[in-house]
């Protein structure tokens, strides 16, 4: 059978979403898929498909391809009958663009298709102080500084869009934090002289 002539990505074929979103470190859905046919629209089996992990930080960082349970940055299948081969990707730990590449070589010459993820932060892990700490003012009134929090992931991604509520001596409004991680807010003191605290919690 002469299968010299297409290669096209199942992504044409059903019309799935590219690029692909998921939260860092975890499977991609849909996974990347090809199929391989003949001139004549055919599926063809037997055909090598090799899929490499190409962008992000690099390996194991980047993420990792995986078809049989062993995790690997390049992974080579035969399509089935049905012309397919496809690829569990599992995204590397930081957030950002991801990409890997199918490659099937037609007689000398390569054919290859890309697929597009993004990785977004996964769940608040750590809230950390960065603006406003040990500050003295008016009982009763808001600090010349305004407070700054970071709100990082369990891989030290920024975590965006992510309420962050204070509570204690005092008044603190809540607030969202933006796409670096930051949520700044304004603290004014209670009526009590001396020292005062304030927690964030995300």
């Amino acid at each position: 059978r002469d299968w010299s002539s297409d290669v096209c990505s199942s992504d044409l074929v059903d019309g799935t979403a590219d690029p692909r979103v998921a939260t860092v470190a975890t499977v991609v859905s849909p996974r990347p898929e090809v199929v391989v046919t003949d001139q004549y629209g055919n599926p063809v089996g037997s055909v090598p498909v090799a899929f490499d992990v190409v962008s992000g930080a690099s390996y194991p960082g980047v993420g990792s391809l995986d078809d049989s349970g062993t995790a690997a940055a390049t992974l080579t299948v035969n399509t089935g009958l049905d012309g397919s081969a496809y690829a569990d990707w599992t995204l590397g730990q930081g957030a950002g663009a991801n990409q890997v590449t199918a490659t099937v070589t037609i007689g000398t010459d390569p054919v290859v298709l890309a697929f597009n993820a993004t990785g977004t932060a996964d769940v608040p892990a750590t809230v950390t102080r960065t603006a406003g700490e040990s500050q003295t003012g008016t009982v009763g009134a808001a600090l010349a500084t305004g407070l700054q929090v970071t709100v990082v992931d369990q891989y030290s991604n920024p975590v965006p869009n992510q309420s962050v509520t204070f509570s204690g001596d005092g008044t603190a409004s809540s607030a969202t934090t933006n796409s670096s991680g930051v949520a700044s807010t304004s603290w004014t003191l209670g009526h009590a002289a001396g020292a005062q605290t304030l927690t964030a919690t995300a």
